[in-house]
């Protein structure tokens, strides 16, 4: 009688294919989680950019005895700090630019004055108030369709918010 050798293996081991699949999903799980932290960070260099903006406007136009304002241009996605050598509360040819910073693209600056009417321009007054008496709010839009409150700004020139 012959006996024949059945083949019983005891696998020890992944295949090379099981074992490139796990790094192909390390890989994908790495990437998407990174991808989410770079945008919170762009998000907040963002968001603290256009705060120091708007601050060094207010305090500019408290020390210096001149009217400072922020032009903020949704196209392009900048905000742009100005002397307001006009006095008119908007920027225009006749101004000097003094500082641009210019966001992450896949962003929006949402500014809108009390009414919640979209505004351009926040000019402060030589006494730190704010030109035209309003109250104004920026919100910050990222592309996933997450935001934040940037800050409120009274009619005071008093600079609120987080």
């Amino acid at each position: 009688m012959k006996t024949t050798t059945s083949h019983i293996h005891s696998q020890r081991g992944y295949t090379l294919v099981e074992l490139m699949v796990v790094v192909v999903l390390l890989g994908i799980g790495t990437g998407l989680s990174a991808r989410g932290l770079y945008s919170k960070a762009q998000k907040r260099v963002d968001i603290d950019a256009v705060k120091g903006l708007i601050n060094l406007a207010s305090r500019r136009s408290l020390i210096e005895s001149k009217h400072f304002g922020i032009h903020f241009n949704p196209d392009q996605k900048t905000a742009g700090l100005f002397e307001d050598i006009g006095k008119d509360n908007i920027f225009n040819n006749s101004d000097t630019i003094v500082a641009m910073i210019k966001c992450n693209p896949n962003s929006n600056i949402n500014f809108v004055d009390q009414s919640n009417s979209p505004a351009q321009d926040l000019c402060f007054k030589k006494n730190g108030g704010v030109s035209d008496d309003k109250s104004y709010q920026l919100t910050y839009l990222a592309a996933a369709g997450d935001s934040s409150k940037i800050q409120i700004i009274a009619a005071s020139g008093r600079i609120l918010g987080p």
